[in-house]
């Protein structure tokens, strides 16, 4: 396992090596903004959207974001200009600690895989890391400064810990590291507020107290069956409160102080109608719709679409059709012979997951119930998070999905694993590693670095 991890770990690093060298700076999407904001820090400052001139709207639109990202980017950028680097080299230096980012983020989602499905075999989790360690969307994102790969960790620490609830029980321990991680989760990126919810139904189902009761026998017989037992399984309200509070409390100590600081800044602690404000004269939902554009038109031929594509890989700033992979032409989205492939290929992982559930629904556990419960309202608020975002503005970028890259990875995994039968999984793992690692290849030599080579 080890060995194989170290593998997927290392291919890893050489592929987003190569995805940083290839692109230009300034050609990851946000990439000028986020580099503003290391600045700022780095000389001393915290930004904040100047709601009344807007006249940062250039390089400045990223400074309601939260500064711990940013944080540890300084040394680097200190470094590399110490050195005599000018911007766009020192960009590419501070790429490295979205990188490391990126394998650390590998780790989690392998831990929260093998949590999931119970350590019962180890190709599911392996799988898992292989097709976030090679997907190319998540290879460009991880070489570029931005706050998405620290926001990715996170979130998928946090659910290995609620995972970990859930399976062994609420432990004052495991309450404490919850809280820490949904605290560093607010100062990385105000989206993981979804992880609030999703904490507090883990800490419910891992409060659950397992008690054997045994049937009554009838009396009516005179030889009365013997009693059977069964496991009842009861909520313990003391324990569920507490671990609420302390991962709750935490959480509020690290974070809390820069909630504050929105609401004083913007009169709103999530900072998010500041920057609906800041961008109010840009393009939005609206737009369409004033040119005879209906909602379920917008929804189904450009946002699903572009997402989509852009899940996998769409590099750039989404708006040139060569940096879209196998794009036949210059359409918005273009069409292409890559993405109908993966489409039958995610078709293929849903059917999957189909199986999986009635295979496990006949053995499962309350525990394996409870995980999906708390993956799946996981992923569905990122998800509803996501299309809520674009009833505002048309931003349908696949990585901004990445929040639940784990759960989605696992579901990928596990869903190719289960059409094939388990004597093969090894054959099937290894296979699936090797279509998204040409997968990465291609796009990486096959798009990016002739792509941008025309620019």
């Amino acid at each position: 396992m080890k060995r194989w991890l170290a593998i997927l770990g290392a291919l890893y690093l050489l592929l987003a090596a190569g995805f940083n060298l290839a692109t230009p700076y300034g050609e990851a999407p946000d990439e000028w903004a986020h580099v503003d904001y290391v600045k700022q820090v780095a000389a001393g400052r915290l930004p904040h959207l100047d709601l009344l001139t807007r006249k940062d709207r250039q390089t400045g639109y990223e400074a309601h974001q939260p500064p711990l990202y940013y944080a540890l980017c300084v040394p680097v950028w200190k470094a590399a200009t110490a050195l005599g680097a000018r911007e766009a080299a020192a960009a590419k230096w501070v790429r490295i600690i979205s990188i490391l980012l990126g394998g650390l983020g590998l780790l989690a989602i392998w831990g929260l895989a093998g949590e999931a499905s119970g350590w019962t075999d180890p190709r599911v989790p392996l799988l898992a890391t292989g097709f976030a360690a090679f997907l190319p969307m998540r290879l460009a994102v991880c070489a570029a400064v931005t706050n998405d790969p620290l926001a990715e960790l996170v979130a998928t620490l946090a659910l290995w810990v609620m995972v970990t609830i859930v399976r062994g029980g609420v432990t004052v321990r495991r309450v404490l590291l919850l809280g820490i991680l949904l605290g560093t989760g607010l100062l990385t990126k105000m989206s993981l507020v979804i992880l609030f919810p999703v904490a507090a139904l883990a800490l419910l189902l891992g409060s659950r107290r397992r008690e054997k009761r045994e049937a009554a026998a009838s009396r009516k017989k005179r030889r009365a069956p013997a009693p059977r037992t069964s496991e009842w399984l009861t909520l313990d309200g003391a324990t569920f409160a507490r671990g609420l509070a302390i991962s709750f409390g935490v959480a509020l100590a690290i974070g809390g102080p820069w909630l504050a600081r929105n609401y004083v800044l913007y009169g709103d602690p999530l900072a998010n109608r500041a920057f609906t404000w800041y961008f109010a004269d840009t393009r939005r939902y609206e737009w369409f719709r004033e040119q005879g554009v209906d909602f379920f038109t917008y929804l189904g031929q450009l946002v699903l679409p572009v997402t989509f594509d852009s899940f996998w890989g769409a590099f750039g700033h989404l708006n040139r059709p060569e940096l879209f992979m196998g794009a036949l032409n210059r359409d918005y989205p273009p069409t292409s012979w890559v993405y109908p492939i993966l489409l039958m290929a995610t078709l293929a992982a849903v059917a999957g997951c189909v199986v999986w559930y009635l295979r496990a629904r006949r053995q499962a556990t309350a525990e394996g119930v409870a995980v999906g419960l708390v993956l799946g309202l996981a992923t569905a608020l990122v998800v509803a998070s996501f299309l809520r975002f674009n009833t505002v503005f048309f931003q349908a970028q696949g990585r901004y999905l990445f929040l639940a890259l784990g759960p989605i990875s696992l579901a990928m995994a596990g869903g190719w694993l289960q059409l094939t039968p388990k004597r093969w999984w090894w054959y099937t793992a290894a296979g699936g590693g090797v279509l998204m690692l040409a997968l990465a290849l291609y796009a990486l030599f096959g798009v990016v670095v002739p792509g941008f080579a025309r620019a």
